[in-house]
């Protein structure tokens, strides 16, 4: 059975045992490009490095704290506390990352060696076997390469072997060493060093090679797939486009991770439409289009076209703009002040187009509608003064869906602003026992 990403995160951190590292045990992360393994590695380690960091602090403040009772340094304890509190707030906030940056990378570096096999000669796995300069003993040795040896100067980290798949057999022997005893050539790996692989399903790449059943057998063997909830939740605070995550909204998840390699370059995975969404918001911010130009609009769609062309391949970027031709049908400016409805079935003859129709407005309308286009702040107290028409025809704009798509909708701003204030207004409360009778049939 497969998992998410947070939840082969929760497996994984069940098997490296932080207090006794005799306990852990290694793991092989399987599935397809792009859809986060390496970022679940560097996210492992951030929450490491900011357990630690907390733990850090705290001492500090402390051993401040007892310092002020003993002495008299009052203005000098609170500029350190200060510089101390500082420090601490910046690491924080990049070990949170929203995506690795290489002041991130940087900042984590020693406790993560990420070793791609793919592109690592054997050397540098196991080291260069040389003889030893002694006349007196007659031996070969190991000499490590430089990044190798770093590790010996952290007392804890993970070993990240990416591309597992695309190894040699030569390099299968050197990676079961490590995965299995923490040993890479002669030198032996801290007490607290965890290893985690990283592979490719034979169906995810045509470069796959088979892993040997002896080296996963080492292992504990965790299977991921990109999931739609997951991602939408990480997507939203990691600033991808609202039309992007609106659209994988509507297609269920059905373009998110589509890998057709005899088709396209290009295909669908997390980390692709990740990438293009940023492209956009980049030449977005760069051409700053006029939306009352249609040249300047033009250019721009243009330049979307051809970014996620490039990202995410031309079936995908198809089904992408044919979302977004209908979600623009939908000006909730003007369901809001009354000027328009949606599609009911009264009017609408086909059903099928009626509830694709319906889907789309029901996406927009959640997308788009903010509790400041229902009303204003009072500013004479902490209440909201409610617009009677907007809601009005917010509360209308519900009515109108069938049942299904009704309920969709409240789902979708179930737990917002939005939702209190259609139940505070009084404008919906036939409609909300009428929701509670078709639930509860």
């Amino acid at each position: 059975m497969a998992n998410t990403i947070n939840q082969a995160k929760e497996r994984i951190l069940t098997k490296w045992n932080w207090e006794n590292p005799d306990l852990s045990y290694p793991v092989i992360l399987w599935g397809g490009p792009g859809i986060g393994k390496t970022e679940l590695v560097i996210s492992l380690v951030c929450e490491r490095m900011i357990n630690d960091l907390e733990n850090k602090y705290a001492e500090d403040l402390k051993a401040i704290n007892s310092q002020g009772l003993e002495t008299d340094l009052g203005k000098e304890l609170d500029e350190h506390r200060a510089k101390l509190t500082k420090e601490f707030e910046a690491k924080l906030k990049l070990l949170q990352f929203d995506y690795p940056s290489h002041d991130l990378l940087k900042l984590i570096e020693p406790h993560c060696l990420v070793l791609r096999l793919a592109e690592r000669p054997i050397e540098q796995l196991q080291g260069v076997v040389v003889p030893s300069l002694s006349e007196k003993e007659n031996f070969a040795r190991f000499v490590m390469p430089e990044n190798l040896v770093k590790l010996k100067n952290s007392s804890w980290g993970i070993v990240f072997l990416d591309e597992l798949d695309k190894a040699s057999e030569a390099k299968f022997g050197a990676a079961t060493h490590i995965l299995e005893n923490r040993v890479v050539g002669d030198m032996q790996l801290g007490r607290d060093w965890y290893v985690i692989a990283a592979a490719n399903r034979e169906e995810d790449s045509f470069l796959s090679n088979p892993i040997p059943p002896e080296l996963r057998n080492r292992c504990a063997n965790i299977e991921i797939e990109a999931d739609l909830d997951t991602w939408i939740k990480w997507a939203i605070p990691h600033g991808v486009r609202k039309d992007i995550i609106g659209f994988h909204k509507f297609k269920n998840g059905e373009w998110l991770h589509r890998a057709d390699l005899e088709q396209s370059y290009s295909f669908c995975s997390p980390r692709s439409w990740t990438n293009a969404s940023r492209v956009i918001d980049s030449i977005e911010r760069r051409t700053n289009p006029n939306p009352n130009d249609p040249k300047q609009m033009d250019n721009f769609q243009t330049s979307v076209r051809n970014e996620l062309i490039d990202f995410v391949g031309k079936q995908a970027q198809t089904e992408y703009f044919a979302y977004r031709d209908l979600y623009l049908k939908f000006n909730f400016k003007e369901i809001l002040d009354g000027t328009k409805r949606i599609p009911v079935r009264e009017n609408c003859s086909d059903e099928q187009s009626l509830i694709s129709d319906q889907c789309i407005a029901t996406f927009a309308i959640a997308d788009q509608v903010t509790p400041e286009h229902l009303g204003k702040k009072d500013p004479s107290g902490p209440g909201f003064i409610i617009n009677d028409k907007a809601m009005s025809n917010l509360a209308q704009f519900v009515r109108d869906l069938v049942p299904e798509i009704r309920t969709l909708y409240l789902q979708m701003i179930h737990r917002t602003r939005i939702m209190n204030l259609l139940l505070d207004s009084g404008l919906a409360e036939d409609l909300m026992e009428e929701i509670v009778q078709y639930l509860a049939a």
